[in-house]
């Protein structure tokens, strides 16, 4: 039967697993164990169990620091000095009651470790041991733990000075490209941890000093109460008395520093280790004996040292030992340096080939982006309070209920292409613009149409989903908040402002993130849903690059086309009539009249809008000719930039009375009104008369009224 089977039958994996599987509740028994050592008088053979556990535990945290390649590969060790002090000074309670208590019945009354240690260290002299146990406490007091103690509060006043620099170090590196978003996240959290672990190790080396004074006190404590109890208990003359109770002191003494002076050093050894790259060991060798001549120069001077009356064989060996080493390294150094050589020609010829290209990545075209400059980054960076990420998340929510679109997640990333300050938008791989912005200020929206007297830095032409008189912009600052609201104002922060701009951008390109791909998936769910419907038009009467253009006809000018059940019934239907595209349109938006209509009430459920005057009206739809391709309006120049200019008076007109832009018209125009007009009014909606429903209650604010001569041939016949 080998070893792993009879551990196996025994129980112990079983043990392990349980260990494994609970490990919290496994480490809050070692901590009671630990408090029962300090309450519960233990028998001599149980103290010595626990005094070599103790000096295995100590040996194995000093193994682990000095292997570490930094220190955060042990960041554990400030919580487990605590508990290793913790149990180390418990042990000597209980080894102080044995001493006091028992130290009459012989040198085993405390145990056979604390014997030993005593009469192996300290021999026969009680003072020598006397004096090794001091000189211990010395070392580990004054010596290690002092200078442990100052390299941490230096340490960590030094980490919490670095950190931002560090921070714009890992920015700048992000922006650069040298990092992705997920990298720089890692490193701001190690950034983080190195901080926490030397302002940990501050106060943990506080321990370990408390440590050595209490070894010191406790000593004392058990030798004059060791002669105490001694000379009056038991009857014993004081050298009598402190030959017993002084030997086992000594030993309890020793048996506790030992294991506290390994801890100490390998707290020292965790707080001097600074940028390593490889263990100290091998930092060691590498570092120490990194130059053949400084072994050269050690063997020379030792030979120069052999007059002096020191060791001549001691001196000879030690030589000739260096200069053995310095052989070695130089040769060691003329191999590295000749394969290098060798690596840099191959790496020449390398670079004279044509570099290899993946021409697939460089041809991908993300749909939607948005490009952000270096001063930016933070507006993504949750860590930091970024909140970019979750308003471009509800923007595209709210997109979907608006005018049900799927809208494309947008890819965010940083450019060295545009400003610190600025941000773009790319559809397509098509640039949108490029706007400016203040990352610590705020967008001020105004809500006049004359700009508050207030300065700030001109931002883009601001047309949102907020109902504002005016929709441009400008930044100002954090001290100009209050002078802002004095004036009227809505203050938007940075990543709402980005957030709402791409709205804005995404609403009027709609009809272009609307591809024949994302119909198919629009008819694939609908079928879940009304499957007879689907099947009844798609694709004998209705093909999906009809209903795509329907759709995307809609888009253009606003119309939600979330009811896509009604919008394929009415298609469906139209088309089986074998009407044209523009009668179809007109159809849909009839289908859709009261969503339409209902969309653009104000909070009383009314309808503000203008309309033509009934001349005007009448003079456009005499130019409405038929062609071939369809109706066309036969406007000349002059007159369309009449019409524009005067129905862009009014529209302002009613905006400025805090109402939406809204124009009616009669069905056989609106189409063409819309195309005349629309490029040039933001979020203008173009009603037909049909489309308003009579329960509706519409109030027209203003007469589109232009004395204007024949415009076209058509209006001539007229």
């Amino acid at each position: 039967m080998s070893t792993q089977d009879v551990l196996r039958n025994s129980g112990a994996y079983s043990i392990w697993g349980r260990i494994k599987s609970q490990p919290d509740l496994f480490f809050g028994v070692i901590l009671i164990c630990i408090l029962m050592v300090i309450l519960v008088p233990l028998a001599p053979v149980l103290v010595d169990s626990l005094l070599i556990i103790n000096v295995t535990i100590s040996l194995l945290v000093l193994m682990r620091a000095a292997s570490v390649t930094r220190p955060l590969d042990f960041s554990v060790f400030p919580s487990l000095l605590l508990v290793v002090t913790f149990a180390r000074l418990s042990l000597n309670i209980a080894t102080t009651r044995l001493i006091l208590g028992n130290a009459a019945e012989g040198p085993l009354a405390a145990g056979k470790v604390v014997q030993t240690f005593g009469s192996f260290v300290g021999g026969d002299n009680l003072v020598v041991g006397f004096v090794i146990f001091t000189v211990i406490v010395l070392v580990q007091f004054v010596v290690i733990t002092r200078g442990a103690t100052r390299v941490s509060e230096v340490a960590a006043r030094f980490q919490l000075d670095a950190m931002p620099g560090k921070q714009m170090s890992i920015d700048g590196d992000l922006a650069a490209g040298l990092i992705d978003q997920e990298s720089a996240s890692e490193r701001r959290q190690e950034v983080g941890r190195e901080a926490d672990f030397y302002g940990s190790m501050d106060g943990a080396s506080k321990f370990v000093r408390g440590d050595a004074v209490a070894g010191i006190v406790i000593m004392l404590v058990n030798i004059i109460g060791g002669l105490g109890i001694g000379m009056i208990y038991h009857g014993m003359s004081a050298a009598g008395a402190l030959e017993v109770f002084g030997r086992l002191t000594i030993g309890d003494g020793l048996v506790s520093q030992v294991p506290a002076l390994m801890v100490s050093i390998a707290a020292a050894l965790l707080v001097t280790r600074s940028a390593a790259s490889e263990q100290l060991s091998t930092d060691l060798g590498r570092q120490v004996f990194s130059s053949d001549w400084i072994l050269f120069t050690a063997a020379g001077f030792l030979w120069l040292l052999l007059p002096s009356g020191l060791p001549v064989p001691m001196l000879l060996m030690t030589s000739a030992a260096c200069g053995c080493c310095g052989f070695i390294l130089r040769r060691e150094r003329i191999e590295k340096e000749a394969r290098e050589r060798t690596v840099l020609q191959s790496e020449e010829l390398d670079q004279a080939r044509v570099p290899v290209v993946d021409v697939k990545t460089l041809m991908k075209v993300e749909t939607l982006e948005l490009l952000i400059g270096f001063h930016l980054v933070s507006l993504q960076d949750r860590d930091r309070g970024g909140d970019l990420l979750d308003r471009l998340a509800s923007m595209r929510q709210k997109l979907a209920l608006e005018l049900g679109l799927h809208v494309p997640s947008v890819k965010v990333s940083d450019s060295k292409e545009i400003g610190s300050r600025e941000y773009c938008f790319r559809l397509r791989g098509t640039r949108l613009g490029t706007w400016r912005i203040i990352p610590g200020g705020s967008l001020a929206l105004q809500k006049d149409e004359e700009r508050p007297a207030i300065s700030g830095e001109l931002s883009f032409d601001f047309e949102s989903s907020i109902d504002l008189a005016d929709g441009s912009g400008f930044w100002i600052s954090d001290s100009m908040e209050e002078q802002a609201h004095e004036a009227g104002c809505q203050l938007v922060s940075p990543s709402t402002a980005i957030a709402l701009h791409l709205e804005d951008c995404i609403t009027a390109h709609a009809a272009e993130l609307l591809t024949y791909e994302r119909v198919s998936q629009i008819l694939a769910d609908l079928k879940e849903k009304s499957p007879s419907l689907v099947d009844e038009f798609v694709p004998q009467t209705v093909k999906i690059g009809q209903l795509q253009k329907v759709l995307q006809d809609l888009l253009l000018e606003g119309v939600s086309i979330r009811d896509t059940e009604t919008i394929l019934e009415r298609i469906g239907s139209s088309f089986a009539e074998d009407l044209r595209h523009e009668q179809v349109l007109c159809e849909v938006r009839r289908s859709l009249a009261r969503a339409l209509a209902t969309s653009k009430l104000d909070i009383n459920g009314k309808l503000h809008a203008i309309k033509l005057d009934p001349e005007l009206e009448r003079l456009i739809e005499n130019c409405v000719t038929e062609t071939v391709d369809g109706e066309v309006l036969d406007l000349g120049t002059e007159a369309r930039e009449q019409i524009r200019v005067r129905t862009y008076e009014k529209l302002v007109e009613l905006r400025s009375e805090g109402h939406k832009p809204i124009l009616v018209c009669s069905s056989k125009i609106r189409r063409h009104l819309w195309e005349l007009l629309g490029t040039r009014v933001a979020r203008l909606s173009v009603l037909a008369y049909e489309e308003v429903g009579e329960d509706i209650k519409i109030e027209i604010h203003r007469s589109v009224n232009i004395g204007i001569v024949p415009v076209s041939s058509a209006a001539l016949q007229e």
